[in-house]
């Protein structure tokens, strides 16, 4: 997967631009990829060469890219406003989505979630598949995942840190979610996304 994080001036300036009546880039949100798949993927991929390998008027190229994204969020945003009524299922969704947000960092366990959002285990899981394709324990560690990257990658605390922080016992079991679902340790993913140093454009004077 990927992650990006945006600068407050411009994400605020994106959020001018999207002109839309709630904040999109500055709320979580699950949309469907369905066969923007391979466009999506490109953007991204795009983005991470660009960050990781400086060039000419790279600034521009990624806000360009980041623009793009943006656009496509804006679109399915408004699409899902208009929409129908949303389904009890969900409106399930929604609620385990901002529960999963607000206490990710707590190790809550599907049952857990399950009783916040007022339904049975099985049915929370029948939920997830349905809308996302994947296992509500695996949207947690999805969610726990991203965040463990975006520290290693944008912040210098350390794995035992970052592994306390997120409601991990011990660093070790920290390193082995991770690497279970990298394929890599969390040193290794930092060192190999650490941009290189920013390089003056060559018809700059």
């Amino acid at each position: 997967g990927y992650i990006i994080t945006l600068a407050a001036p411009l994400a605020s300036q994106l959020e001018a631009q999207l002109d839309a009546p709630q904040p999109i880039l500055g709320a979580a949100g699950l949309y469907p990829i369905r066969d923007d798949l391979q466009y999506l993927d490109a953007l991204f991929a795009a983005i991470s060469r660009d960050y990781l390998h400086p060039a000419p008027a790279r600034e521009l190229q990624l806000h360009s890219l980041i623009g793009l994204i943006s656009a496509w969020l804006r679109r399915q945003a408004h699409d899902r406003q208009q929409q129908e009524r949303p389904s009890p299922g969900q409106n399930y969704l929604m609620a385990f989505s901002a529960a999963v947000e607000s206490h990710f960092r707590e190790q809550l366990s599907v049952e857990q979630y399950a009783h916040q959002v007022g339904i049975t285990p099985a049915h929370l899981n029948n939920l997830t598949r349905r809308f996302t394709g994947h296992t509500a324990q695996e949207v947690v560690h999805q969610r726990l995942l991203l965040e463990a990257k975006r520290q290693l990658i944008y912040t210098a605390l350390s794995a035992k840190q970052i592994a306390e922080g997120l409601g991990f016992s011990e660093p070790a079991y920290f390193s082995r979610f991770f690497k279970r679902l990298t394929g890599q340790s969390p040193r290794a993913f930092r060192n190999h996304c650490r941009p290189a140093p920013l390089q003056p454009d060559a018809d700059r004077t």
